[in-house]
């Protein structure tokens, strides 16, 4: 039996490339970049739904204003699902109804 794949388009660049492996692994969701020290914070309101107020209440210092030259903050409210963090950053992954 043989399997279909399709081709996979990969922008190898920065936001878009974690971007795409993101939306492989977990779906439809909005990636936002902070900084790496925002994990022991943030990590207790993974599943919690979060307003766009509220999130810059709490970690607006910690979140880049923007991510490659576009803006990096959810628009209205969205369940914050998973957090990745490397050395320096933190990836922050938002489920979208």
């Amino acid at each position: 039996m043989l399997l279909h794949q399709d081709n996979l388009v990969f922008d190898g660049t920065g936001r878009r490339a974690v971007e795409l492996r993101m939306e492989m692994l977990y779906g439809d969701i909005q990636v936002l970049k902070a900084k790496g020290s925002i994990h022991t914070s943030i990590t207790g309101l993974i599943g919690r739904v979060l307003t766009p107020a509220q999130l810059h209440a709490m970690f607006g210092d910690m979140i880049y204003e923007d991510w490659a030259g576009e803006p990096n903050m959810i628009l209205e409210p969205a369940q914050l699902y998973r957090v990745e963090c490397n050395k320096a950053s933190a990836y922050l992954v938002f489920k979208l109804s």
